[in-house]
């Protein structure tokens, strides 16, 4: 501690010594339409200082020299402007005008993943570090990607910690393509994303980018619903330090600490991030204690950058897989109801991230980029096991079950990637291209861990199943963004991905299986530049998509007679290369227009989603509560977005979101599970809300912050079993709501320490609604009114 505070006395003991007597005051138009451009980049190269303009268009900077100082302007869609002007003694004022310019494909240095508008034809929102950080500071990241167009979501424990959920469209997150810095995020044998592990990643971001629809990404898991992709943070330009703690309703518990070094020997920053939240959680036996950290180290020159982050932490909670019926949602303690409260069902995890991001600058148009990490997740789940047999459980008959057995579920997950590419700038265009090697392998096995009566258990016990599974995606991409007469963009882009799962090493039934998979995924758009002020973009793409290892078979389930899911040989013996769950085939079609001005924001599209043997839900959930899912020869999803900010005063913004849409089975047989056929022909697709609507009023002007917050999920249903002229079911309805959060905040300093403050009220009539379900009579509730208050100190 006492090298620490003498470290902290000689840093600010330079910094006082190197004060500078300029400060400086930008504002930058685009000078076609006089009005102020927000989120431009302000650069002075010299002091590798660089900043962005505010939504007024103004950027303030102190302590600058005297002297003559070189200043870069830049903006998406806009010439660079680059002056050397005279900074004299005490406040300056400076004016610049940025030209409209149609330029090739903006450089991101962590991935060439997202969308850019009035260049890329994808339909995509934004949602900065800031909007961030103020939306999910009492609850996951779910929480706040869930305030842009047509995102769902749902909490197991009904308060947004622990495991939490959104679909896109619709569509699960296992068919949602999740990218931090451009690294895949979806388990590649369950698809799945389990954004518990990334709690608190919210405080490390730099911004999220949604995009909908067959989305951009060169690499990873082809996307159906859409792509989430996630940049944290690197460090500024200047130290900094900053304490925050927070406190809320259900004994919710946050305390984090942020270091970030500034600027080191010209070349350096490192950035590092700890977190604790303790939760007791909405519903009963729901609690969270996670520990989380995140540490950034970065490197640049004029010719290269290299990012290295390693995030990561131990996580128990105390598990909600199964929701209430709907009968309780109206009583205040039955619907908090959790059965995994009988045998305290519980987790650990341990989740760690690695990764090396460099790019190196060839020449003025040829950039290289290259990408290694390494994931990891060990741990088990700890759960109710009274409804198992003998049989399943592998056991004796003379030992009775009892209603104590609890299973440990334990899972060990290790991937390896590396994400090369090059990106190529000519006279009209940028070609990009690279390939993408991943590998994955994990362990499972289960087995008795307690049980009043058994003979062996825990450590002793033999493991009922166990297998081992593998995973090897290799793929390679070409994509190419060229403009024609300024105006006009042409996007082209093929992706041909091999995967090939192996399953072996399994006890007692000793299935060893290869299946593989080849798919290519191409996609075409146009972007048209009407003016200063609109665009209009159309896509088209083929995507096509792997079923879950979990589909091909079901190993945890072994021991009850669960088979491979394969068509067999004239010989009898499975056909491990046709298996009976195909892999989904879409064509998405997207129609979208922009349009912008100075005081508004406007988005709107139209999208066609056409599938073959879209994998949907089935009937039946599995022992974690998730369902059960197989294939619909034809489904379609239709449906209009549409998109605003208007700045009302300034500072005072509004800001709506909508989707109306249709999602309905063409052709579906369903069996139940006493294998009768039910024709869904017509029928609503389980889990797919029609209508969602999300606005705010956000005032956001100096030092306060007043924004309250409205949500709309429409009607949507459990199971695949109702249609238009039938929808009298109650248990599987999931009835329309509404609901509406406030959140406000003061800023101010103390001598050198600032002091921000902010409070939440999340659903502020107290209104006792369910979020979704699953199956028959199986609803998940959210919690009631809640109060959160966070105090952060930066230093």
């Amino acid at each position: 501690m006492k090298q620490f505070l003498i470290l902290v006395l000689i840093t600010f003991s330079v910094l006082l010594h190197g004060q500078k007597n300029a400060n400086l005051s930008i504002v930058v138009f685009a000078d076609s339409i006089n009005a102020p451009v927000a989120n431009a980049t302000v650069m002075i190269p010299k002091f590798k200082i660089l900043r962005t303009t505010d939504k007024e268009g103004k950027c303030f900077l102190e302590n600058l020299p005297i002297g003559q100082l070189g200043i870069s302007i830049s903006f998406v869609g806009f010439a660079t402007v680059q002056k050397t002007i005279e900074l004299k003694d005490g406040n300056n004022y400076l004016e610049f005008f940025l030209q409209s310019e149609v330029i090739p494909i903006d450089e991101i240095t962590v991935t060439a993943t997202r969308g850019i508008d009035r260049e890329t034809p994808v339909t995509f929102s934004n949602l900065s570090g800031k909007e961030i950080g103020y939306i999910s500071n009492s609850s996951d990241i779910t929480s706040a990607l869930t305030t842009l167009p047509s995102v769902s979501y749902h909490s197991e424990n009904g308060n947004g910690l622990g495991y939490t959920y959104i679909r896109l469209r619709g569509f699960d997150q296992r068919r949602i393509s999740v990218l931090i810095n451009g690294i895949p995020q979806n388990d590649p044998e369950e698809h799945s994303v389990y954004w518990i592990n990334f709690f608190d990643l919210a405080g490390s971001l730099q911004d999220a980018q949604i995009q909908r629809g067959a989305g951009a990404a060169f690499y990873g898991p082809p996307s159906i619903g859409g792509s989430i992709n996630l940049v944290t943070k690197t460090g500024g330009d200047n130290p900094s330090l900053t304490l925050e703690t927070g406190v809320g309703s259900f004994n919710t518990r946050r305390f984090s600490l942020s270091l970030g070094s500034g600027i080191l020997y010209n070349n350096f920053r490192l950035f590092s991030r700890l977190s604790r939240v303790t939760s007791d959680g909405y519903r009963d036996w729901s609690w969270s204690k996670f520990w989380k950290y995140f540490l950034s180290a970065t490197y640049s020159d004029q010719r290269q950058s290299l990012n290295i982050n390693f995030h990561g932490g131990p996580q128990k909670d105390g598990l909600a897989f199964y929701g209430i019926p709907k009968s309780y949602n109206s009583d205040p303690v039955l619907r908090k109801f959790n059965f995994g409260i009988v045998n305290r069902d519980k987790e650990y995890l341990n989740s760690v991230q690695f990764s090396l991001i460099h790019d190196y600058l060839l020449s003025e148009k040829i950039n290289l980029h290259n990408t290694f990490f390494y994931t990891s997740g060990d741990g088990y789940f700890d759960f109710d096991g009274s409804w198992g047999t003998h049989d399943y459980f592998r056991l004796d008959t003379s030992f009775s079950i009892p209603l104590n057995t609890v299973i440990r579920a334990y899972v060990n997950n290790d991937q390896f990637g590396w994400l090369p590419r090059m990106e190529l700038s000519y006279n009209n265009g940028k070609l990009i291209t690279g390939f993408e090697i991943r590998n994955h392998s994990s362990l499972h096995w289960g087995r008795i861990e307690s049980g009043d009566g058994l003979p062996l258990t825990g450590e002793k016990a033999q493991n009922f199943y166990e297998y081992r599974g593998k995973k090897s995606i290799y793929s390679v991409y070409l994509n190419n963004l060229i403009s024609f007469y300024n105006q006009l963009l042409l996007l082209s882009d093929v992706q041909i991905i091999y995967q090939q799962y192996r399953f072996f090493g399994e006890k007692y039934r000793n299935h060893d299986f290869t299946t593989p998979y080849l798919f290519v995924n191409p996609k075409l758009g146009l972007n048209f530049n009407i003016n200063e002020f609109s665009n209009l973009y159309l896509s088209a793409a083929l995507t096509y998509r792997e079923p879950p290892l979990k589909n091909l078979y079901d190993g945890e389930s072994a021991s009850w007679g669960v088979d491979p899911q394969f068509n067999k040989n004239p010989d009898g013996t499975y056909d491990y290369s046709d298996p009976l769950v195909k892999p989904e085939r879409l064509l998405n079609f997207e129609l979208g227009q922009r349009i912008t001005a100075s005081n508004f924001r406007l988005n709107a599209n139209l999208y066609w989603m056409e599938f073959h043997n879209e994998i949907v839900p089935s009937g039946g959930l599995d022992v974690y509560g998730q369902p059960r899912v197989g294939n619909a020869e034809r489904t379609r999803h239709i449906g209009l977005e549409i998109e605003g900010v208007f700045r009302l005063l300034t500072g005072l913004d509004i800001r709506a979101n909508l989707n109306l849409s249709r999602n309905r089975f063409i052709n579906f047989i369903e069996y139940s599970p006493a294998g009768e056929s039910l024709d869904r022909k017509g029928n609503y697709i389980a889990n797919a809300p029609e209508l969602i609507i999300n606005s705010s009023l956000v005032y956001s002007y100096s030092d306060y912050l007043l924004a309250l917050y409205f949500k709309y999920n429409g009607k949507h249903y459990t199971d695949n079993s109702q249609n238009p002229s039938n929808t009298n079911e109650d248990a599987v309805t999931v009835d329309p709501f509404s609901v509406f959060d406030l959140r406000a905040g003061y800023s101010f300093n103390v001598f050198a320490l600032n002091i921000n403050i902010l409070g939440e009220v999340i659903n502020i009539f107290d209104i006792k609604y369910l979020m979704t379900g699953f199956g028959l009579d199986n609803f998940f509730p959210a919690a009631g009114r809640a109060y959160y208050l966070t105090v952060k100190l930066n230093l």
